[in-house]
Order: C-alpha cells, then structure tokens, then sequence
C-alpha cells in the first residue's frame, strides 16, 4: 500500500519532472518584429546542443541573457505539459522587445538521451547542464555583437545559476526564476508533504510512514561521500546528488560578487514562496533584488486553481511582469 502510494505522489515530488515535448509556436509576441534567431551549437566536447542566439534588432552589443532550464530532458524553449507551454521561448522574445539578446539551448540529455544510458548511474549535473551553460558563457564572450552576460536559471537552474556565475566571472550577474538555496531532498521532502496534504485516499497512517521513507532517504543523501558505493536514492543516483552538493545551496552563493534577481510566484507548489523565495535575501542582503508575483505559478503564468501536474497541461503565457522586471534588472545592472 505505501509503495502504491509513493507512486500516487512522485510526479508532484520532483522540481519539474515533465518530459519535453515538441509543438506550440503562438506566444505574447509576434515572430522576427523585434529580433532575429540564429542558429548556434552549445557544448564543451564534440558532441553540441542545438541551439538559438536571439538578437534585438537595431541594439548595439545588447546584454544577452543565458537560459538554464529546470529539471527533466527539455529542450530549449523548456516545452512542458501537454499545453507545450513554451517559457523560454517567452522569455527570449519577451526580452528582445526590450533590446536584450538571449541564449538558449537544448538539454545534453533531450538531444542526446543515448549519453544520460551511457553514463548510467556515474551521470552528474556537470554532464546534464554545467558544462553545457558554461561553454554558452564562452560563446557569448567571443561574439563581439554582444555586450554584459547574465544567467537566468528556472527551478533546479535557479539553483544552478550561481554556480555558473561562481566559476564565470564574466557572468555580470544572476537571475533566479522560482529557484531555491535549500538542498534539494529538503525541498523534495516538503513537495511530498504537500502533495499528500491533498490526497484524500490515502490515510493518515500512511501518510505518515511516506513521509518517512522520504525523509529517511534525505538524511541518506546528506550523508553521501565520495566514498559512498553508488546507490539510488529518491530515484537519482548518488554521483548526481554528490555533484548538486558541489554546485547548489547557500554556501555557494555566498560567494558571489555580482548582484542576484529573485523572482518568485505566491502560486507556486514546487519551490515554496514562505519558504524559498525570502532565502535569498536572507542569504545575500542587499544584493539581492526580488519580486513576488501574485496568482503566478512555477511557470511565471497565472494559476489554474489546482496545485498538481494539471497546472503544465493549461494553456498560458509568462506574465509581462516578470519580462519586464527581468529586462529593467539587466539594463540597469549593465549600465552600473
């Protein structure tokens, strides 16, 4: 019975944990009025992600914005649901509008699913994205039509962001959409409590013994070394959890020299706003600047009223709210 229900709640116990699809190409702005999409190839070996530099029209050396995608193989627009909501497809063109160039790419695992079975259980975040995001670093730094770099980074990005910035300082500064400082089995943990706070069929007793399990299993990975036999653990091997011990947390970003964008929706069930989203500030004081949105969700568009997976299967769009405060951000900070 605990098993059964375990698998009632794991797809609302991941970060995004949606598999990408192909499809929708309507958005809030028109296709090419405000900027051209050149094809590029991303990547730190021989095998590159297919990609896409969106240029502002009429801009001389435009910030451009690098776009890290959340969890699961998506591709470069982070297509989820069966809506295919597009946000970063969104958020690119949103930005050019306002004579910000972006770069975004494919997932090494959605493009090349053939590496992640390659690596098995060895597979790290370094192999799923880092190395990826910084070689995009490299590539904006060469083009001379392009001007200040910044990350952004959506859910499990936002975690990662920092990182980037961290190891990159051409990087001149972070953007976290509904991204977290806690580790990510406490988060994992508090997305099950939630989730089952909404199942009806479950009792309490078992309720409770889930619970557990999960919290059992994030104690487990707290006490990971590199030492540790390979294992799986709340079904992500022990080389991926070790590599997000490296990459994600508080500890990290308190490292970073540059100034920090935290945006953050009340709606949203994966990444908490009472709890996730004032972490930041608590963490980084002023160099942060955050905004809450109200009646948003994990997508940065308007909630659909149910807090489980149906909210990526709801057509919708990013606000224009977070596009603008992410455009005023980054023409500010590029002119400071």
């Amino acid at each position: 019975m605990i098993r059964k229900a375990l698998s009632l709640v794991l797809c609302a116990a991941a970060l995004v944990g949606l598999a990408a699809c192909g499809g929708r190409t309507e958005t809030g702005t028109p296709a090419g009025e405000f900027y051209e999409e050149i094809s590029i190839r991303v990547g730190a070996g021989e095998s590159k992600v297919e990609g896409l530099l969106t240029l502002p029209k009429d801009a001389e050396k435009p910030p451009v914005v690098i776009l890290i995608q959340g969890w699961g193989n998506t591709d470069m627009d982070e297509t989820l649901g069966a809506a295919e909501n597009k946000p970063f497809l969104e958020i690119a063109r949103g930005l050019a509008a306002q004579g910000i160039a972006t770069i975004r790419f494919n997932k090494r695992f959605y493009q090349y699913p053939t590496e992640v079975s390659e690596l098995g259980d060895k597979a790290t975040v370094y192999d799923e994205i880092l190395n990826d995001a910084s070689a995009a670093v490299t590539l904006a730094a060469a083009d001379e039509r392009l001007g200040p770099i910044f990350v952004l980074g959506h859910s499990l990005g936002g975690m990662l962001a920092p990182k980037v910035a961290l190891d990159r300082p051409e990087v001149a500064g972070v953007i976290s959409l509904a991204g977290t400082l806690r580790w990510l089995e406490d988060v994992i943990l508090d997305q099950y409590r939630a989730a089952l706070s909404e199942q009806e069929n479950i009792t309490l007793e078992n309720k409770e013994a889930l619970l557990s399990q999960v919290a059992e299993a994030g104690e487990r990975v707290k006490a990971l070394t590199a030492d540790s036999p390979g294992q799986i653990l709340l079904d992500i091997p022990s080389a991926y959890w070790l590599s997000l011990r490296e990459t994600t947390g508080a500890e990290t970003a308190k490292q970073l020299t540059c100034p920090v964008l935290a945006l953050q929706g009340t709606e949203d069930y994966r990444v908490f706003p009472e709890t996730d989203y004032p972490l930041w500030t608590e963490t980084l004081g002023n160099q942060v600047t955050g905004h809450l949105y109200d009646g948003l969700n994990h997508l940065f568009m308007p909630w659909n009223g149910k807090r489980d997976t149906t909210e990526y299967d709801t057509p919708g769009h990013v606000s224009q709210a977070v596009i603008d405060d992410i455009a005023e951000w980054v023409g500010r900070v590029s002119q400071s």
